[in-house]
């Protein structure tokens, strides 16, 4: 159930939308208020029990977006969530270089934003006598924040794509 809560898949299916929502209530009805009916519905209507979900639907920041802050809560919401990309380099050390979609804010949106690179850590480097825990270019990668969390094959990618893209478009 952990890799389903980071990367998708269809073990969230067995979630009934009725059971987040009762949940989410419990947690945070009470930290969002007169919102509460809000979050309830956007759990209902396809609301996941992922990362992504909390990230883009639970946490404050999409609403702060929406009351016109703009920088700050796009660098958390872009950090925070569960997102993929592929390695482009592997520098030494447990840095690499990842080259991913990170996300953006058209006033009323978020969505993805053409591919950039950056700098990460490893994060799969403990113990490993190779650089990088091994990481080679042209692996595909979950991030969390400015780490490496896990190597994706095809499966688990495509998971991770659709459930994150359901995400945003539900949000």
């Amino acid at each position: 159930m952990v890799e389903a809560y980071w990367l998708g898949g269809p073990l969230l299916d067995r979630v009934p939308a009725r059971l987040l929502a009762a949940h989410l209530g419990e947690r945070f009805a009470h930290r969002a208020g007169p919102h509460w009916s809000d979050l309830e519905a956007l759990a209902n209507l396809g609301g996941r029990a992922h990362h992504n979900f909390h990230v883009f639907a639970v946490y404050p920041w999409v609403g702060m977006l929406r009351a016109g802050y703009s920088e700050e809560p796009l660098r958390v919401l872009d950090s925070c969530r569960v997102r993929w990309g592929s390695v482009t380099a592997v520098t030494g050390g447990a840095t690499v270089t990842v080259r991913s979609r990170p996300l953006s804010w058209d006033g009323y949106a978020l969505a993805l934003a053409a591919a950039i690179e950056e700098q990460v850590r490893s994060g799969l480097d403990a113990g490993e006598p190779e650089p990088a825990g091994g990481l080679r270019v042209g692996d595909r990668v979950a991030l969390h924040w400015s780490w490496v969390c896990d190597v994706l094959d095809r499966r688990r990618l495509a998971r991770l794509q659709h459930d994150t893209m359901t995400q945003l478009r539900l949000v």
